[in-house]
């Protein structure tokens, strides 16, 4: 049925293949079918859950809706930190709620959440799938997003400088 795990995953997974093809009002109806089924059916902490939450976070912020991506991010926080607050998706998260504030030019509450978020992605590194230095190469980005569109070029440019140094995923062109 649609709230079995394995659906609930593939709902999941497909609004973000949805997102990497462009198509974001396909993933965002699929992810919020995703995050309302899961909590529904397994509940806020569920695991499935906090995927299907970040998953349609993550649509949200590429489609610009960081007032929308904002509860979301903090709820899913706020479940993780309790759930299980050491992790890699933790601190991608973090980076995602300090991105949605970034967008909402909050930078004075996105910088403490970027920056720590990028420390402990870089940390976990090894911890993260495949696409492991992708993430930390994003939070690095946002970081340099940050500083530019906040006039500190100077600490755009030491971010910038940061993301050129980390590792270059082999499947990168």
């Amino acid at each position: 049925g649609p709230d079995h795990p394995s659906a609930l995953s593939s709902m999941t997974h497909l609004a973000l293949i949805y997102l990497a093809q462009g198509r974001l009002e396909k993933a965002e109806a699929l992810g919020a079918g995703a995050l309302d089924l899961s909590t529904r059916s397994r509940g806020p902490n569920s695991s499935l859950t906090l995927e299907a939450s970040d998953a349609l976070a993550e649509v949200l912020l590429k489609r610009g809706k960081f007032a929308e991506a904002e509860p979301i991010l903090r709820e899913s926080l706020d479940a993780r930190m309790h759930v299980v607050p050491v992790t890699w998706q933790t601190s991608y998260t973090r980076n995602m709620l300090g991105a949605a504030l970034a967008g909402m030019k909050r930078y004075e509450e996105a910088e403490p959440l970027l920056t720590e978020s990028y420390e402990c992605l870089k940390h976990q590194e090894d911890r993260i799938p495949a696409n492991g230095t992708l993430v930390l190469r994003g939070a690095g980005e946002r970081l340099v997003e940050l500083y530019t569109v906040w006039g500190k070029p100077a600490k755009a440019e030491s971010w910038k400088q940061e993301v050129a140094r980390a590792k270059t995923p082999a499947s990168a062109p």
